[in-house]
C-alpha cells in the first residue's frame, strides 16, 4: 500500500459524486502545481476517490489515490511537500500503510 497517497486540501465541487471526477479534480490540482500533463497523470492514477462526497462545512473530504508506481507516489509526496513551503496553493499529503497478512 505503499503507493497509495492520502492527500488533504483540494477543492471538492458540490457536483464531485464519482471516482471519475475526483481523478479529474487531482489531475487538475497536480497540472496547476507542477505543469504535469492531465492525460500522464490520470494514467498513473489506478484509483482515486474522496473519503465522503458530501462537504463538511468549507472542508474538502480527503483523497485516496493508489498509483500503479511507488516511485512516482514518492514524486507527488515530495513534490507537494516541496509546493507547501513554496507557499504555492496548500495541500497535505501522507502515505497510507497496512500490514499484510
Amino acid at each position: 500500500m505503499r503507493s497509495t497517497l492520502i492527500i488533504r486540501g483540494i477543492p471538492q465541487d458540490a457536483g464531485e459524486n464519482n471516482w471519475n471526477k475526483t481523478e479529474s479534480a487531482l489531475a487538475d490540482y497536480l497540472n496547476s502545481i507542477f505543469g504535469w500533463n492531465k492525460e500522464m497523470i490520470k494514467n498513473d492514477i489506478e484509483r482515486a476517490h474522496r473519503g465522503s462526497y458530501k462537504i463538511q462545512g468549507n472542508r474538502p473530504s480527503p483523497i485516496f489515490m493508489k498509483l500503479h508506481s511507488w516511485k512516482t507516489a514518492q514524486t507527488i509526496m515530495m513534490r507537494i511537500i516541496k509546493a507547501n513551503k513554496d507557499k504555492k496553493p496548500r495541500a497535505s499529503v501522507q502515505q497510507m500503510f497496512c500490514d499484510k497478512k
